[in-house]
C-alpha cells in the first residue's frame, strides 16, 4: 500500500481480514536512507514472527523485509 503500519488503510486491511503486522516495523523507504515504514509483513491465524528484519537494498527504492514465521504453541 506504500502506507505506514499505522495508517487507517494498513489498519483497516487488517481489522477486515483478522490478520496483524508485526511491529514495530523497522523503516524501509526510501533504500538509501530509510525513514518510513512502507514494507511489512501481515501475519494472521496461529503464526507468530520470531525473528524480523530489513534487508539491504539492491535494486529498488525499498528495502525487503525478511521474518522467520513458526506455528504458535
Amino acid at each position: 500500500f506504500n502506507c505506514g503500519a499505522r495508517s487507517g488503510p494498513l489498519e483497516a486491511f487488517c481489522e477486515a481480514t483478522g490478520a496483524h503486522l508485526q511491529r514495530p516495523a523497522p523503516p524501509t523507504f526510501p533504500a538509501w536512507r530509510p525513514n518510513r515504514d512502507y514494507d511489512h509483513i501481515v501475519i494472521g491465524g496461529a503464526l507468530a514472527v520470531t525473528h524480523y528484519r530489513c534487508e539491504p537494498a539492491t535494486f529498488s527504492y525499498h528495502r525487503p523485509v525478511s521474518a522467520v514465521v513458526a506455528a504458535e504453541a
